[in-house]
C-alpha cells in the first residue's frame, strides 16, 4: 500500500495460518513507515478477533480475543480489553491505485485509549485503507493466495492416549492424615488417575545446611509405587513468585559457587531414592513468574539450571530433567522462556486460564473455549518436543467469575484437545481432586503478593469435589474421559 504523502510503501502479509478445531488463526505481519509489528487473529463468526501482538521483542497476548474487524452495522461500538472498535461505515467503495473496491467497511481501532486508526477491510480481500486524507496508504498490488483445497484426511492413526493425574489432596473438611491422603490417593486413581506429580522445596528438603530431610517426599513417592504411577518430580527453587531455597543461601547469585555446590549435593542425596517410577525431574516451578520480575536473574538460573541438570543426568541418565512454566504468564509474555527452553528436551507448564479482571473482562477465569487455541500454543512452543502439564485447574468461583458449568466445560475442552494432540502431550496432571480449605487458600496468597480476597475465592474452589464432598460436574468430566483415556489407543 502506497501513500501520496509518504515515499515508504506499507506491506501487509497473512503468516502462519493454522486451522485448530476449526478455528482458523494466522498472524497479520504489518511493516509501516515507522514501525513493525504482527497481530495474531482468530477467524469467527463475530469477525476478527485480535488474540496478541508480536512487536518482535515477543508475543503479549490478551485475556480474551478482542474485537478488531468485528462484523455488524454502521455506528456499533464493541469494546475489548485494549480495542475499541467503532464501524464508520459499511458497504463503502474505496477508490485505490490498484482499482475501485466495493463493499468495504470502514473502522476506527483505538488501542489503550490511544488516537483511533482507521481502516478499510473488505471481506475476502483484505485490507484495502489505511488512514485517511492525504496520509492514507492505499492498496496498489496484492496477491491473494487461493486457500488450499485439502483432501479428506486418511482415517485417523489412533494411539495410547496422554497420561492423566489430578491432584490427590484430601477432602476440605478432612485432615492431612496419612489416611485422608491415602484415602485421596485411592479415589483419584479409581477415577482414572494413572500419573501423578510431586512437589518438593528445596528449602523443606533441606532444613539446615547438609542435613536433608525426605520424610514426606518418601511416602508420596512410595505411595506412587504401590499404585503404579509413573512420577513427574518438581524440585521447587523457584516457586511461582518466591524462592525456595535454604535459608542461609538466600542472597547468593544463581551462579555463585556455593549455592551450586550445595544444589549437587542435595541432588546427590535425592536422586538415588527417587526409584523407577520418577521419569521426570523439574528444577523450578512457573519460574517465569518470578524471574519476569527479576530478569537481571535469567542468564543465571539458566547456569545453575544447567549445573543442576547435568548433576542429576550423571546420577540417572534415564531422567528426563526440565522446568517447569506457567502458561498463563508465557501467554502474556514469553521472553522468559525464549531465555530458558533452548537446551530442554521436554517442556513443562501449569495451566490455570486466569487473567486480570478489567471493566470490561470482570473475572478471573478466561473462557474455556479458548483451551483447544491454549493448547496448540503450548505444543507450537515445544517445538517437537514432548509437553507435560503439571497443572491444569479451573475455577469454580462464582466471586471469582466462573461457575459449575465454565469449570466442567473448561474439563471437557481440554480431554477434547488431548484426545487430538497426535502424541505430542506426553502427560496432564488436574488441580485438584477435592476443594482447598479456605484457611490454606489465605495462607497461599503470598505466591500472588496480592491482597485481593477474589484470589482466595478462586483457589479454594479449584477442585472437582466440593467442600461437602459432593461431586461437581467437572469430576464427572475427569472421570469419563481419564477412564477413556486408560482403556486403550482411543486418541489421535
Amino acid at each position: 500500500m502506497g501513500s501520496t504523502a509518504i515515499a515508504t510503501k506499507m506491506t501487509v502479509a497473512v503468516q502462519d495460518a493454522t486451522t485448530v478445531q476449526g478455528v482458523k488463526r494466522a498472524t497479520l505481519q504489518i511493516a509501516s513507515p515507522w514501525v513493525g509489528y504482527g497481530f495474531l487473529v482468530r477467524s469467527t463468526d463475530a469477525g476478527m478477533m485480535l488474540e496478541g501482538i508480536n512487536f518482535g521483542s515477543g508475543v503479549t497476548k490478551f485475556p480474551e480475543p478482542d474485537p478488531l474487524f468485528p462484523t455488524g452495522t454502521a455506528g456499533q461500538v464493541f469494546q475489548g480489553y485494549i480495542t475499541r472498535v467503532t464501524i464508520l461505515s459499511a458497504g463503502v467503495t474505496v477508490s485505490t491505485p490498484w482499482g475501485p473496491v466495493s463493499g468495504a467497511t470502514a473502522y476506527s481501532v483505538q488501542f489503550n485509549g490511544g488516537d483511533p486508526m482507521v481502516w478499510y477491510v473488505k471481506p475476502g480481500q483484505g485490507i484495502v485503507q489505511f488512514g485517511e486524507g492525504v496520509y492514507a496508504f492505499k492498496l496498489e498490488s496484492q496477491t491473494i493466495v487461493p486457500e488450499t483445497v485439502v483432501p479428506p484426511p486418511p482415517p485417523p492413526v489412533m494411539r495410547a492416549c496422554p497420561l492423566i493425574g489430578i491432584e490427590p489432596n484430601p477432602l476440605a473438611y478432612s485432615d492431612f492424615s496419612y489416611s485422608a491422603r491415602e484415602a485421596a490417593m485411592q479415589t483419584a486413581v479409581q477415577r482414572g488417575k494413572n500419573f501423578t506429580v510431586v512437589s518438593a522445596s528445596w528449602a523443606t528438603l533441606e532444613p539446615m545446611a547438609g542435613n536433608y530431610d525426605f520424610t514426606l517426599l518418601r511416602e508420596t513417592l512410595d505411595r506412587a509405587a504401590r499404585y503404579n504411577l509413573p512420577v513427574a518430580l518438581t524440585l521447587k527453587t523457584i516457586d511461582t513468585s518466591v524462592l525456595s531455597i535454604p535459608s542461609d543461601l538466600k542472597g547468593l547469585a544463581w551462579t555463585s559457587s556455593t549455592l551450586q555446590s550445595r544444589f549437587n549435593s542435595l541432588l546427590q542425596a535425592l536422586v538415588p531414592i527417587l526409584g523407577s517410577s520418577v521419569k521426570w525431574l523439574h528444577i523450578g516451578n512457573e519460574v517465569d513468574v518470578y524471574l519476569t520480575q527479576h530478569p537481571a536473574e535469567v542468564a543465571g538460573y539458566l547456569s545453575f539450571f544447567n549445573t543442576g541438570a547435568a548433576q542429576a543426568k550423571s546420577l540417572r541418565p534415564d531422567l528426563a530433567v526440565g522446568i517447569v512454566f506457567a502458561y498463563d504468564t508465557y501467554r502474556q509474555t514469553n521472553s522468559v522462556f525464549r531465555d530458558l527452553e533452548g537446551g530442554l528436551t521436554h517442556i513443562g507448564f501449569t495451566y490455570y486460564a486466569v487473567k486480570t479482571p478489567t471493566a470490561a473482562s470482570p473475572g478471573m477465569q478466561r473462557d474455556p473455549s479458548n483451551a483447544a487455541a491454549d493448547l496448540a500454543d503450548m505444543m507450537n512452543a515445544a517445538r517437537g518436543r514432548s509437553l507435560i502439564l503439571t497443572e491444569a485447574g479451573y475455577s469454580s468461583s462464582t466471586a471469582a467469575g466462573s461457575s459449575l458449568q465454565l469449570q466442567s466445560d473448561f474439563y471437557a475442552a481440554v480431554f477434547a484437545s488431548l484426545k487430538t494432540s497426535g502424541g505430542k502431550v506426553q502427560a496432564v496432571n488436574f488441580s485438584f481432586l477435592n476443594d482447598i480449605p479456605r484457611a490454606v487458600a489465605e495462607q497461599l496468597m503470598s505466591y500472588v503478593s496480592s491482597s485481593d480476597r477474589t484470589f482466595v475465592d478462586w483457589l479454594a474452589a479449584l477442585g472437582t469435589i466440593d467442600g461437602q464432598g459432593t461431586d461437581k460436574p467437572a469430576a464427572i468430566k475427569f472421570e469419563e474421559n481419564a477412564t477413556l483415556f486408560k482403556s486403550g489407543p482411543v486418541c489421535q
